[in-house]
């Protein structure tokens, strides 16, 4: 007795090309928007960084330790002063 073996669904080829397909364009959607937020971020931590620099130079004019205080300026002490006393015996 021959019996013929029957498949209740037959192979779909199309449909398992389709879900590769599928597949490609989800993880080019992903990679795309991982970029975009590469991108930006990248953007972002540029600001950032010209935005520290503007405010340490704010700083570094306002809190000058150079500037022109109350104090009177300190006059270098006299040549005489600098020589070493002779060593006494």
């Amino acid at each position: 007795m021959n019996l013929v073996r029957t498949r209740l669904v037959p192979p779909r080829p199309a449909l398992a090309g389709q879900r590769g397909f599928a597949a490609s364009v989800i993880v080019l959607a992903l990679v795309a928007v991982m970029a975009a937020l590469l991108l930006s971020t990248s953007r972002t931590v540029a600001a950032l960084d010209r935005e520290l620099r503007l405010v340490e130079q704010h700083q570094l004019r306002k809190y000058d330790y150079r500037a022109a205080t109350n104090t009177p300026p300190v006059r270098p002490a006299p040549a005489a002063a600098l020589i070493d006393p002779e060593p006494t015996p």
